[in-house]
């Protein structure tokens, strides 16, 4: 081993002291603040979540099916329902502290024999140092570790910020809003925040962020969780390490001394042999990993070991993988590696690992029974923003490596039998065979993001649904049970829930698509409008799934018989997912991948950023293609290629993205995307026109006749001149607003009134939307300079004399839209 002084161009480092280095951050408003006052899950009505099921198998089973169901659910609904329902409920009520589904989730996860890697554990990749220097294997893990002390520390004081969901960010530096949460009494604190928009979520999965195992035993497995570890572990080349990260007094060591630790095991040469690597046993089915773990840890001092590894804040691996193809990076950090060719293994059975390549790509790989991603998602988001604004140390600097080893850097060994040996190389060959069989494939699609679905008054994640079922439909043929997780963190030791996203309006807009109808349009529209209803059930606790293992998980406790629903062949094909799909749609997450559910599965992790979509793709290859799924649901490279999902969606939503009016003044008019229009307009479903007329006395037939001209022929023309003898621009707008969202041929030739009225209630709106009027705003609200830049913008389209003719234009003042309640006699006239 070698333990020397690393001599390089020294940097200067800019160091943090005291508790700014302690902590990530000190919150006034206490970590837990918000926990005794969180609302507890709901149970939904029985009719209601047979309903839901009902209406979710009707998008995806054949008419038979459907009537075999509908008949099993009047039966439960009769019978067994009304049972279970009444235990479930008195259950939930003897059980405040937590929620109805909270141990029957956790039971599923830690029952389940089949091995993790692959069909539970996740994985997300940071997205890059802003500065490359910075994401060299050793500088980015040294970086990261010191974050994770900072969040660890803060965590624990309760200095960690609250996670609330604000409808206005501006309210988390509110002083009132603060106040009022700090001294509110304990059951009352949500309902406060509530009252400002913000919605504080639960944070009990975050007590077991760090220093968390999944212990495998027989028929079901237990989590440990040590409060107060002061070590991280290492994986390189097969051997593992305890690494200090926590002095005795519980403060996190200097950052160069975590540099200095890492560096002697990066420089270690001495791989093990593959049937030396202990990690790869974690891979095991979970029975097979408690019989051999028995086996392990009944020799020498091996239960010790054990017990470090259990004990730890987190695992650490530093892989020497260095590799630009996706496909088996993703298989790598789905399934931990191949130990037999390059000795790393992830010690799987971990709460998260975080791994770190030859090339200083880092993700996280997390154990799925103890959380949903809810704080592992903050984390990343945490120490990403953190390493960006603070680097604790700098690639090339000077640090001592001597006097680290045996003290705060020590060696985790095993003593292995030949029948451990055996069982390793047997895991290995099971993983490696297993592994091999799951393929990943990526896309991204530039024209289709964000902010252009939402011009469209469409959900984002509405489009990105129908693009996966209209992908798998151009493939297969046929619609197929879906899954979305959505959290339910709202609520008190709330989990997931289902979001069915195969839907009746889903189907209907793909076969429209298919078939090139022409209301495409107004089917995507509904697609966007149910999705957005099922995300708000399932959020609010109104799913149906989660309710219904419930019911199920009673009748289990109870002893009583399984309802015949449950068991039937057709309620247990609802519950195969061959699209099982998750977004994460942060900019801290470069991707994200997760093992496909079923067999002849796609497990589709997708993120919708401003600037983007993207989805990675995985199936097991013998199964399903991701290459085809990929290729057809986003953009590829090859213009002259065929078109394919999201391009196509792409044109339908440019088609049906409709131009409206969203207010009026004496300028000109302000469209539904913020965009000013200065002077008379004409307007269309799809394009805005210069109407050159400078007063109502302009508007005659010669001026309106360019609009007989237009192809396709306009069903309406609304004509609003501002003369209160005609219809007036405000009701002219709303009726073009109305008539263009029925899809009607329409146009309107609007010019700005002349006489609108500003009122008190005026004033009043805009100082909510605007803030109290500066010198600077008031001509923003209508000043008469404000006149005349509008007048400025205009005269490049006008003639000389059409210029002098504006130019006496009477000056005026802004309206904020809407109808106030005393503009009537013009008593509040300005």
């Amino acid at each position: 081993m070698q333990r020397n002084l690393i001599d390089s161009t020294a940097q200067n480092v800019n160091r943090l002291h005291g508790d700014d280095y302690q902590y990530i951050h000190k919150s006034d408003i206490p970590t837990y603040h918000f926990q005794r006052s969180l609302r507890r899950l709901p149970i939904p009505k029985l009719p209601d979540s047979c309903r839901r099921l009902i209406g979710a198998a009707e998008a995806v089973l054949r008419k038979e099916e459907l009537e075999s169901l509908k008949e099993l659910v009047e039966d439960f609904k009769a019978h067994e329902g009304p049972k279970l329902q009444r235990e479930l409920i008195l259950h939930d009520k003897r059980n405040l502290h937590t929620s109805y589904i909270s141990e029957p989730w956790f039971d599923m996860y830690l029952s389940d024999r089949i091995p993790c890697p692959i069909n539970y554990n996740p994985f997300m990749v940071y997205a890059p140092d802003p500065d490359p220097a910075y994401n060299d294997q050793l500088t980015r893990a040294t970086n990261l570790i010191i974050s994770y002390g900072r969040i660890k520390r803060a965590l624990d004081s309760e200095y960690l910020k609250p996670e609330i969901y604000y409808l206005n960010p501006k309210t988390a530096t509110s002083k009132p809003f603060n106040w009022l949460c700090k001294n509110l009494s304990k059951n009352l604190r949500w309902y406060g925040a509530a009252a400002f928009g913000a919605f504080p979520l639960d944070m009990s999965q975050y007590k077991s962020l760090f220093g968390g195992s999944r212990i495998p035993q027989k028929g079901k497995d237990w989590l440990l969780h040590c409060t107060d570890p002061k070590h991280f572990i290492v994986l390189r080349g097969g051997r593992i390490y305890s690494v200090d990260l926590f002095d005795n007094h519980g403060s996190i060591v200097p950052a160069e001394q975590v540099q200095a630790c890492l560096s002697i095991i990066l420089s270690e040469q001495n791989h093990l042999k593959p049937e030396d690597c202990v990690g790869s046993l974690t891979s095991l089915g979970r029975d097979q990993w408690a019989e051999a773990r028995s086996e392990l840890s009944s020799i020498g001092n091996n239960s010790a070991s054990l017990a470090l590894i259990d004990s730890s804040l987190f695992v650490l691996c530093l892989d020497t993988l260095k590799s630009n193809d996706l496909s088996q990076l993703c298989e790598s950090l789905l399934n931990g590696g191949d130990a037999r060719n390059r000795h790393e293994f992830l010690w799987i059975s971990y709460e998260f690992i975080v791994q770190i390549d030859g090339q200083g790509s880092a993700t996280i790989n997390f154990e799925h029974s103890w959380g949903d991603g809810v704080a592992v998602l903050r984390l990343m988001e945490e120490s990403f923003c953190d390493t960006k604004q603070n680097h604790f140390v700098h690639p090339n600097q000077n640090f001592n490596t001597a006097g680290y080893w045996g003290n705060n850097l020590r060696p985790v060994d095993f003593m292995l039998t030949d029948s451990i040996r055996q069982k390793i190389q047997e895991a290995q060959q099971k993983h490696v065979a297993i592994g091999s069989k799951v393929r990943f494939s990526a896309a991204e699609c530039f024209e289709m993001n964000r902010q252009f679905i939402k011009q469209s008054k469409l959900s984002p994640d509405s489009i990105m649904q129908l693009a996966i079922q209209l992908t798998f439909y151009k493939l297969f043929k046929e619609f197929v049970p879906s899954y979305e997780s959505c959290s339910t963190a709202a609520f008190l030791k709330g989990r997931t829930e289902c979001v069915r996203s195969a839907t009746c309006a889903t189907t209907n807009a793909v076969l429209a698509i298919e078939n090139n109808k022409s209301n495409i349009g107004e089917l995507i529209k509904q697609c966007s409008a149910m999705h957005s209803q099922l995300v708000k059930e399932a959020a609010t606790g109104q799913g149906f799934d989660r309710h219904l293992m419930g019911l199920r998980c009673t009748a289990e406790r109870l002893g009583w018989l399984q309802p015949k629903l449950f068991s039937s062949a057709v309620y247990q094909y609802m519950n195969r997912f061959i699209l099982s799909t998750s977004t994460l749609s942060t900019e801290t997450i470069a991707v994200g991948g997760f093992g496909p559910v079923v067999p002849d599965g796609f497990g589709i992790a997708y993120n919708i950023l401003n600037s983007k979509m993207g989805a990675l793709i995985s199936s097991y290859k013998d199964q399903r293609t991701t290459n085809a799924f990929a290729d057809t649901l986003l953009e590829n490279d090859n213009d002259q290629g065929p078109r394919t999902t999201l391009s196509r969606l792409n044109d339908e939503m440019l088609e049906c993205q409709q131009i409206g009016i969203g207010s009026i003044s004496k300028y000109g008019f302000r469209l539904y995307d913020g965009q000013f229009l200065y002077g008379p307009i004409a307007i269309f479903p799809k394009a805005v026109l210069s109407w050159r007329v400078l007063t109502p006395d302009d508007i005659t037939p010669e001026s309106m006749q360019f609009f007989t001209m237009l192809e396709p022929k306009l069903d309406v023309l609304v004509v609003g001149p501002g003369d209160r003898q005609h219809v007036d621009p405000e009701e002219a707008a709303m009726l073009f607003n109305m008539l263009n969202i029925e899809y009607r041929c329409v146009a309107a030739a609007l010019y700005p009134p002349d006489d609108l009225l500003v009122t008190t209630n005026d004033q009043v709106r805009l100082m909510n939307m605007y803030g109290e009027p500066s010198a600077e705003k008031s001509n923003l609200f209508g000043r008469d300079d404000k006149l005349e830049l509008a007048k400025k913008a205009m005269r490049k389209y006008l003639s000389e004399n059409e210029a002098k003719k504006m130019d006496s234009l009477p000056t005026s003042r802004f309206l904020i839209p809407g109808k106030s309640d005393d503009r009537n006699d013009g008593k509040n006239r300005n």
